[in-house]
């Protein structure tokens, strides 16, 4: 008979639950962040892209600890996130968070809860250690949400196309956004084919080009 992951390694799953006396959009703005500066044993938290493309966060906390995890799904329609711990936890082999938002009663119901795989020495004390957190989390949501950080200006939907050279041999001509990006951005390039030119890709360098470093040679 196969046997599950459960039943073949140490697991066990931390939930808990807590009623907030605010809105569940409310609260949701302040959790789908991903940031954690809002949690009173974090020191400070730092958001990034990962090698993935997904969001990671690296965070100290107030007992000297060093985190690091992934965000992997995200749904703002459920108010659903979930993330995935990469480093800082002494032996666990996997560890899956969710923490989700519902409208319950005139007020919001937070559930988090964690899926953890340790070392069958270790797993105890994960397990009590996230409990304390997530409680302590729930605790500090529950006692007024944090002020929210002002919105950012809205990116521009297009942008305007621009032509450029660089000199050599031979001089090559291109079209790309007109806008800087901080430390260059992601380069995207678009080489036509034989018979095309730069101008085939305007319509794309219009539309990423608010969010790409892109050029058509």
């Amino acid at each position: 008979m196969a046997t599950g992951l459960a039943d073949a390694m140490p697991y066990e799953q931390v939930r808990c639950r807590r009623t907030i006396n605010s809105a569940p959009e409310d609260v949701w703005a302040c959790l789908r962040g991903f940031d954690l500066n809002w949690h009173p044993f974090v020191v400070s938290c730092s958001l990034k892209p990962g090698p993935d493309g997904a969001v990671w966060r690296d965070f100290t906390t107030s007992d000297g600890g060093h985190l690091v995890e992934q965000r992997t799904y995200i749904s703002d329609a459920d108010r659903v996130l979930c993330y995935t711990a990469r480093s800082g936890i002494d032996g666990v082999i996997s560890y899956h968070a969710r923490i989700a938002v519902i409208h319950e009663g005139g007020h919001s119901c937070v559930t988090w809860q964690a899926d953890i795989v340790a070392a069958r020495a270790r797993l105890d004390a994960i397990a009590q250690g996230t409990r304390v957190v997530f409680e302590a989390g729930l605790d500090s949501l529950a006692s007024g949400l944090p002020p929210l950080p002002p919105p950012k200006p809205p990116k521009p939907l297009r942008v305007a196309v621009r032509r450029g050279a660089i000199d050599g041999t031979p001089r090559l001509s291109y079209l790309t956004g007109d806008v800087a990006h901080p430390k260059g951005g992601t380069l995207v390039l678009c080489v036509h084919g034989i018979g095309g030119q730069a101008s085939n890709w305007v319509e794309q360098i219009a539309a990423f080009g608010a969010d790409y470093t892109i050029a058509a040679m």
